[in-house]
């Protein structure tokens, strides 16, 4: 009982400090809030009981009345649909990004440098500035103030137009995966990492098909470092399993996808070291791989024009596995062929040994007998007999049975299943399980749409109960 109360006390005294380490983590951001120039414009007075929400909603209400509702509107879904944050170039640039075509939603908009400058300071307390390869990057200050602005702003109706509108910016600076002939130098590293996660998540499925299955983008990705290499290991995991664009590939288009995928888990390490070596690797797996289809019409269309290596004795394997064979709830672990490669017979972890036909592997027989799982498995060299070891220390040696065999085996099993539980029944043996069975069986038997009840009512009514 004192452990108990122990126990209690321990939680409520470790639930009463995590309610004052959240109080101190809001009052800290309340601080923070509420020292900026733009909430002291606001007139608001700040306590520690003020809310996050609603000083983050007095900022951006300040800021929407000297630059434009639109412009903060937009400056800030650009931050919070981007992973990690946006140069302040892009950033610039995306604000008077416009589709003309009509395919986004979003409002015509133009904003000058000036106008931008006001309006990074503005909303500098929410989206600060951090250093990024030397230049200058906006992001979330805090995970409270996305959760803030997500309730101010309804950027779920403009979620994949604010994806797409990143993600034509981003192509536009990437014109090597287009145009495998063009040279990159090394730059717009950004657009690198983020351009396959916009696409994505805007369901631009043509284009992600274009990007995932280019070998300049796997190579470009990779040079950026191990890091970003393992970025791209990510992105094909997202994009194959969770994103909607692989359903609306055709199933070549898929398999492509799928190959480029392994070949980055498999060589991740190479690459790294070796960046260059993407389009070698690429061109020596076998001819039907996608990314050897890719290099090769990449060479042929002299898209590739750089040295390469390339494997000409290459092994060409088209589908390796020929025949799977399973049997529900059975983990197998040992088979072995007939002579005349007719039959093949395997075991596992379960007391049968199962026979299957080649090649077209259906299951001749499943061979009772062991007393607990099949260890081993040979056949003699005439193919007349099967010979098993088992956990049970028993070995037995059985005729290689066929389909006749089988079906009559059945039989006999079941016939004498059924003369076993009469045994057991007469001698009042029968476990609770057989018990219940017999009374389920009964229960079903005594059902009035049941074929015996019926038969019954109608010899009672004076019919043949038919």
């Amino acid at each position: 009982l004192e452990g108990g109360g122990g126990d209690q006390r321990s939680n409520a005294e470790s639930s009463e400090h995590g309610d004052d380490v959240t109080d101190s983590y809001d009052r800290a951001v309340v601080h923070v809030l509420s020292q900026s120039d733009m909430f002291q414009r606001t007139g608001l007075e700040a306590t520690y009981e003020a809310s996050v929400t609603a000083m983050i909603e007095a900022i951006t209400r300040q800021s929407e009345e000297v630059n434009g509702t639109e412009a903060v509107r937009r400056y800030c879904l650009l931050v919070m649909n981007s992973r990690e944050g946006v140069l302040e170039q892009d950033l610039y640039e995306l604000l008077n990004a416009n589709a003309y075509d009509g395919s986004m939603s979003l409002p015509f908009l133009r904003v000058s440098y000036q106008h931008f400058v006001r309006l990074r300071d503005t909303l500098d307390p929410i989206i600060g500035r951090i250093n990024f390869g030397g230049e200058a990057m906006r992001w979330m200050r805090q995970s409270a103030f996305m959760e803030s602005l997500q309730e101010l702003f309804d950027w779920q109706e403009v979620y994949a137009d604010i994806h797409a509108l990143m993600a034509q910016h981003y192509l536009q600076q990437l014109s090597f995966v287009s145009d495998p002939s063009c040279r990159w130098h090394g730059e717009n590293h950004r657009a690198v990492s983020e351009i396959l996660f916009h696409l994505s998540q805007a369901m631009l499925s043509d284009k992600v098909l274009e990007v995932a299955s280019s070998l300049r983008y796997i190579e470009a990705r990779c040079t950026l470092g191990l890091h970003q290499a393992a970025g791209l290991y990510l992105d094909y995991r997202l994009l194959l399993y969770r994103s909607q664009c692989a359903h609306d590939w055709i199933k070549t288009d898929l398999i492509a996808v799928q190959d480029c995928f392994t070949m980055v888990r498999r060589y991740s390490h190479i690459f790294v070291k070796y960046p260059r070596w993407v389009f070698s690797i690429a061109a020596s797996l076998p001819d039907s791989t996608g990314p050897a289809i890719i290099a090769k019409a990449n060479w042929s269309a002299k898209k590739e024009t750089r040295p390469q290596l390339a494997w000409l004795n290459k092994p060409q394997v088209v589908n390796p596995c020929i025949l799977t064979v399973e049997d529900r709830g059975v983990v197998l672990h040992s088979a072995c062929f007939s002579r005349d490669m007719t039959k093949l017979v395997g075991v596992g972890q379960d007391s049968m040994v199962f026979v299957w036909s080649l090649p077209q592997g259906d299951l001749i027989t499943k061979l009772p007998g062991h007393l607990d799982h099949v260890m081993s498995v040979q056949i003699s060299v005439d193919d007349k007999h099967i010979i098993t070891g088992s956990r049970d220390g028993n070995v037995i040696v059985w005729d290689m049975p066929t389909a006749e065999e089988y079906e009559a085996r059945v039989r006999q099993h079941e016939e004498q299943e059924r003369l076993d539980r009469l045994a057991r029944e007469e001698a009042g043996e029968m476990s609770s399980e057989e018990e219940e069975e017999d009374g389920l069986e009964a229960a079903q038997n005594e059902r009035p749409g049941s074929a015996g009840s019926g038969k019954e009512e109608g010899k009672e009514n004076g019919g043949d109960g038919e």
